[in-house]
């Protein structure tokens, strides 16, 4: 861990560890597309994340360790993000399903329920349902 985030709150520990998830599944399938590097920027914005901490994050990502959400609701949003990240190039191939499928264990979501919890965001991502609605389906996943 570099000096660059010793110091930082878990809060902020946590919407880095998302973003550093996202680069890695939009780097999945061996590239990242303009449509992915777009969403990451959107993602990050939302979260606090400054273009030059994702900066860092893409050039040093390692230096960023996996930190699981503290509510349920940030592991939904998270899910989902992840999810769409999976599918906002139009393929999802058996890797990125494979990372999905890691990402929601360590999100915290019991081993059981990953395969339809992740097969409810999709659905939630194809219908393109708004964040409460998605929300509401995969609690009652």
């Amino acid at each position: 861990m570099s000096l660059f985030n010793k110091f930082e709150s878990g809060d902020d520990k946590r919407k880095k560890s998302h973003v550093r998830n996202l680069i890695k599944m939009a780097s999945a399938d061996g590239h990242v597309d303009d449509v992915e590097k777009d969403f990451l920027n959107k993602v990050a914005k939302k979260y606090g994340v400054e273009p030059e901490e994702v900066q860092h994050i893409i050039d040093h990502p390692n230096d960023y360790s996996f930190t699981p959400p503290a509510t349920k609701e940030d592991r939904h949003a998270q899910l989902l993000n992840l999810t769409i990240m999976m599918m906002i190039d139009d393929v999802i191939d058996d890797h990125e399903m494979a990372m999905l499928k890691k990402f929601a264990i360590g999100l915290g979501y019991p081993i059981f329920k990953v395969d339809k919890l992740i097969q409810v965001a999709i659905k939630c991502v194809k219908a393109d349902m708004d964040e409460e609605e998605a929300m509401d389906e995969l609690d009652e996943a």
